[in-house]
């Protein structure tokens, strides 16, 4: 049975109002002695305040939505991203829910979710970051919802890493070395593969860019097709024995500095760095074999704090948009990389 304000009021001998006053932060307006009395009933009678009231009340809910697809490729989230919303939610006094979007029903029979098409939450957080349904789109639109969109490129109202500088930075740390014949490594990405996240293009672009800045031919490696483990490591080593083989790699993510590692050094003899340099994209430093992979870091972290103070703002004036933050990326340097040999 809940403990209403009433029973409260009844055990302490306070009026109703002292008590709905005391409990709802206004405690400024009372004697110290009074406050301690009123908290102290509430503690022993086990009351818990009541959010839809005070939703009621207020019009807020002091939530945020976090939205998914129910595919976990077109909604990757991460746990530093995580831990940033969740420190930044505690900030704000606010608290997280979950919605997650089944494909079929939004794009086929255009279902929505109840936490989007009715008032159950003051804004939202969109992780849905590539193959993005036409009507996830108008129906935020058409209710007109505060939202902020995570790991997705758009013109507003999303935060994201700097792919493109991700790509450009990597690829740079090898051209001070001295590197000339480097190549760019992305086997997560298909080429066939539709919904490409936009990170895939603009790694490779930072890559490219800072390649031809350096009037250097660049190198890229990709695949028509999703690659079974033996096929990449029969693929890896097709290219590091060609005669022009790179002396460098730059790669999409760690999933592909791995195999290359292990072909390289394991399959054929060759030493990392002394041979072969590598530099990867990733959230940690990369070091899942043994050794600390010059890695350049993504602001996961960053990324999921900033969303929620980004919405924070949107949920105050929801009729202003606010500008895309493009986060910076930096390099840890491990031990994978040197001069060529």
């Amino acid at each position: 049975m809940a403990i209403t304000l009433k029973r409260i009021a009844e055990h302490c001998g306070l009026s109703l109002q002292t008590v709905g006053a005391v409990l709802s932060g206004k405690e400024d307006l009372f004697r110290p002695e009074t406050v301690a009395r009123v908290q102290a009933a509430a503690a022993e009678l086990g009351y818990r305040p009541n959010s839809a009231a005070k939703a009621m009340r207020s019009g807020r809910f002091h939530a945020a939505a976090l939205v998914l697809s129910d595919n976990p490729w077109r909604s990757t989230l991460f746990r530093p991203q995580i831990t940033g919303m969740d420190h930044a939610l505690t900030a704000a006094g606010m608290h997280l829910v979950h919605a997650l979007i089944p494909d079929e029903d939004l794009r086929e029979r255009g279902q929505m979710p109840k936490i989007i098409g009715e008032l159950m939450a003051d804004g939202l957080l969109i992780n849905y970051n590539t193959g993005i349904p036409d009507a996830l789109e108008q129906v935020i639109i058409k209710h007109r919802l505060p939202a902020i969109w995570m790991n997705a490129k758009r013109a507003r109202d999303c935060v994201h890493p700097d792919d493109e500088g991700a790509g450009r930075l990597a690829t740079e740390h090898l051209l001070k070395l001295g590197h000339r014949r480097i190549a760019y490594i992305d086997y997560c990405h298909a080429t066939t593969q539709p919904d490409q996240h936009y990170s895939a293009w603009d790694r490779q672009a930072g890559y490219e860019q800072a390649m031809r800045a350096a009037k250097l031919l660049p190198r890229v490696i990709t695949t028509p097709q999703t690659l079974s483990p033996a096929e990449t490591l029969s693929a890896t080593r097709a290219w590091l024995s060609a005669a022009d083989r790179p002396t460098a790699v730059v790669t999409y993510c760690e999933r592909e500095a791995e195999p290359i590692l292990y072909t390289a050094t394991a399959l054929m003899g060759l030493q990392v760095p002394r041979d072969l340099s590598i530099v990867t994209i990733a959230d940690d430093p990369a070091d899942h074999t043994g050794v600390a992979l010059a890695t350049v870091i993504l602001p996961r972290y960053e990324l999921g704090k900033i969303a929620v103070e980004l919405l924070v703002e949107r949920i105050a004036a929801p009729k202003r948009s606010l500008p895309a933050r493009c986060l910076p990326v930096r390099l840890e340097p491990g031990v994978s990389t040197a001069s060529p040999a």
